[in-house]
């Protein structure tokens, strides 16, 4: 890519003024060891419920969990929006869609004041046949054909949602948890990050999956908001995405070269991470990120795998 075809427009800032004071570390890591299960969801129930449940099979309180197709009978979200008060941005006004044809996301389960919570982004086809997604809240219902989902749950680690003081908005932390079942001598394969604001997603993907000692990473899931987006698209062509902040319903791909012997010049990241995210239209985007070019908006949850 060109300096000029990469570049951030005119307009589409690089950092939002949140309210509370800046946090010191950007990039909040935590190594981890990862299991995995994939199950059908229950009809009849509450989707966050059953990603709960799901995750307690493993023996853990906290995972991330990718999406494949399935109903759900009623569909609670809303999109980013502009920030209410001091806050930088916010949700819109709560939507309802019924016997939506989901066709993927993205979620975390952790814990928030000591009990489990959810934290969901979404695509899915409405009834008139209209992709559509969003952040989703807990009053959705799976429906028939159930959802199939990949739940890695986290056996060292553990997600809390706090308030974040930085943003005053809910955002997951990474910790590190105590699993007497687990040897001390495996070795730490995964890795979960939150990014925090105005960090750019590529680059503390990078850096992240460096200093965790990988020659190479794989995302197994992402999601979080970015400052508007800068992608290219599948065909090729450059998407600019208006903000101030959309929210991430998928993130993959696979970086390599980030071993201190690799090459100079390596270009690693370049057109390996693609990116699902809805702006605050509601209308949703897929394209390659370029690097460099779009900072997180509020947070950004990440689990991250040797490859």
């Amino acid at each position: 890519m060109t300096a000029e075809t990469s570049m951030r427009p005119p307009g589409l800032p690089r950092a939002l003024p949140h309210p509370g004071p800046r946090n010191a570390e950007r990039l909040l890591v935590q190594p981890t060891q990862a299991v995995s299960v994939t199950g059908r969801l229950q009809p009849g129930e509450r989707l966050v419920d059953e990603l709960i449940r799901l995750t307690a099979g493993l023996g853990v309180t906290s995972g991330s969990v990718s999406f494949s197709a399935g109903v759900l009978a009623t569909l609670n979200y809303c999109f980013p929006a502009e920030g209410t008060g001091q806050r930088a941005a916010w949700f819109s006004p709560e939507q309802v869609t019924h016997n939506a044809q989901l066709t993927g996301g993205s979620a975390t389960v952790g814990l928030r004041e000591g009990m489990p919570f959810v934290h969901a982004h979404l695509r899915w086809r409405d009834e008139q046949g209209v992709t559509q997604g969003g952040h989703i809240w807990p009053a959705t219902m799976v429906g028939s054909p159930a959802p199939e989902v990949t739940v890695s749950g986290l056996r060292a680690a553990e997600w809390e949602s706090i308030t974040d003081p930085e943003t005053m908005m809910p955002a997951f932390e990474p910790h590190s948890r105590h699993n007497p079942q687990r040897s001390a001598s495996e070795p730490h394969d995964f890795t979960v990050a939150r990014v925090l604001p105005d960090e750019d997603i590529t680059e503390a993907v990078r850096h992240i999956g460096r200093e965790s000692g990988f020659d190479a990473i794989r995302v197994v899931a992402g999601l979080g908001s970015l400052i508007g987006g800068v992608l290219v698209s599948e065909e090729g062509h450059r998407v600019i995405i208006d903000g101030p902040a959309t929210e991430v319903i998928t993130l993959s791909g696979t970086v390599k070269g980030l071993a201190p012997s690799a090459a100079a010049g390596e270009p690693g990241a370049v057109h390996q991470l693609h990116c699902t995210l809805v702006d605050l239209h509601g209308t949703v985007h897929s394209g390659y990120l370029i690097p460099g070019e779009n900072p997180v908006a509020v947070t950004f949850e990440l689990l991250l795998a040797s490859a």
